[in-house]
């Protein structure tokens, strides 16, 4: 089946809906250090900041939960991503354009956090690098299995999405909601890095911070757990079996497939400044 998830066509490539109307800047930070950054209009104003991390095996849950925190403290922050899969671990802050100046001017927007970010790629025992511009758009263009000439077109003739999963082209997906905390975060990133299932396995836990407007509010933990393979539905189908086998009954309990929303999942896995929770209405 085929569905309306492409956006404009032209001569370069296509764009996915959920990418159209972004744009990719690029700026440097107060080390000097370039950075790209992802800039969306709607559903809301915002700008997604993305970093490799370069010591994964150091790095705890207890200590990406105290990165969250401190980053949380900034009340421009809307969400932040910590993913593994089997090319990396990746990290990104997406940031609210909060003021009248900022929303006109993103170059505003980029000078505020151009300012304070060393301070989110170098926290305690993490150790990241911000990802160029160019590495931002190279590791969409490999997560699909696909090339382009510049963001956000791909070169994909067919992305097929049903209930339960998504095709893009010759890549099968399946994306599942996770009711995170930080055992399973331990369990799932383990077994993303160890566990040979016959597919690609990519995990990402999701902070949104709380409100300040309501005491005691610590924020909200989720995450998106994704298999990906070039290879049918069904056969990815069949390592999604073996990843669950991996689990326990309780933390199965807690992974629910994304229905009507694939290729959301898919992309909100990224960390690219992409929510399900923006994607309103079905896809299929």
């Amino acid at each position: 089946m085929r569905f309306h998830v492409f956006g404009r066509k032209n001569k370069s490539g296509r764009t996915l809906q959920r990418l159209s109307g972004t744009r990719l800047e690029s700026a440097r930070d107060r080390a000097g250090f370039p950075f790209g950054a992802i800039v969306r209009s709607a559903p809301r104003s915002t700008v997604t900041v993305c970093f490799q991390v370069d010591n994964p095996d150091e790095v705890t849950s207890e200590e990406v939960y105290r990165w969250e925190e401190a980053i949380s403290r900034d009340e421009t922050v809307l969400a932040t991503a910590y993913g593994v899969d089997s090319t990396g671990c990746y990290m990104s802050v997406t940031f609210v354009r909060s003021t009248r100046a900022e929303r006109k001017d993103v170059g505003e927007v980029l000078t505020r956090i151009a300012a304070g970010l060393p301070d989110l790629y170098e926290f305690g025992s993490i150790v990241a690098t911000p990802l160029k511009a160019s590495a931002v758009y190279d590791r969409l263009l490999g997560e699909l299995h696909t090339s382009g000439k510049k963001w956000p077109e791909l070169d994909i003739d067919r992305v097929g999405e049903e209930i339960g999963h998504v095709q893009f082209d010759e890549l099968s997906a399946i994306s599942f909601d996770v009711m995170d905390d930080a055992e399973l975060d331990g369990v799932l990133r383990e077994l993303v890095l160890d566990e040979p299932i016959g597919a690609v396995m990519r995990w990402t836990r999701l902070f949104r911070p709380g409100l300040e407007a309501e005491e005691n509010d610590p924020g909200r933990h989720a995450g998106i757990l994704t298999v990906a393979a070039e290879a049918s539905a069904d056969q990815v189908e069949s390592a999604v079996a073996a990843l669950m086998n991996g689990l326990s009954a309780m933390d199965r309990l807690r992974v629910r497939r994304i229905f009507c929303r694939q290729t959301s999942g898919f992309l909100a896995g990224l960390g690219i400044g992409e929510f399900v929770w923006d994607s309103d209405k079905i896809t299929v």
